[in-house]
């Protein structure tokens, strides 16, 4: 989908099957470096903001809340950086399911430098259960 490769009678039917395994497998990726970047912004343009957020939100492993709930604070290589039993795997500071932050850029404030400092105005670009 992120490289328009199906044709536009199936994509409909493509991304409510990824939806789909995405809820079937209760909010967990298994998925590598070359797809990982792409799995929420697919998502979110075809209908399923909340499942990308859903996703986004998990905590248990494989997910990206996984690792900080094991105290990381840099990007694992692996999903599961840190077994329940602590033992290490792998590196712990890769660029790889860092990609993710493409996907939450977009939320950052947009500051109106425009108004004067009373008056600023600041605008979410997009809203999701994250943003409270």
């Amino acid at each position: 989908m992120a490289f328009d490769l199906a044709n536009e009678e199936r994509k409909e039917a493509v991304t409510n099957r990824l939806a789909e395994l995405v809820i079937e497998q209760d909010y967990h990726l298994n998925t590598g470096f070359l797809s990982t970047p792409f799995f929420l912004h697919v998502l979110a343009e075809y209908g399923y903001l909340d499942v990308a957020y859903r996703l986004l939100e998990q905590e248990s492993c494989p997910s990206w809340l996984y690792a900080v709930t094991k105290g990381a604070t840099t990007i694992w290589e692996s999903w599961n950086g840190v077994s329940p039993e602590g033992e290490l795997a792998y590196s712990l500071n890769h660029y790889s399911y860092g990609a993710v932050c493409n996907f939450l850029l977009p939320m950052w404030p947009v500051f109106d430098l425009s108004q004067s400092s009373r008056e600023m105005s600041i605008l979410l670009l997009s809203l999701g259960s994250v943003v409270h």
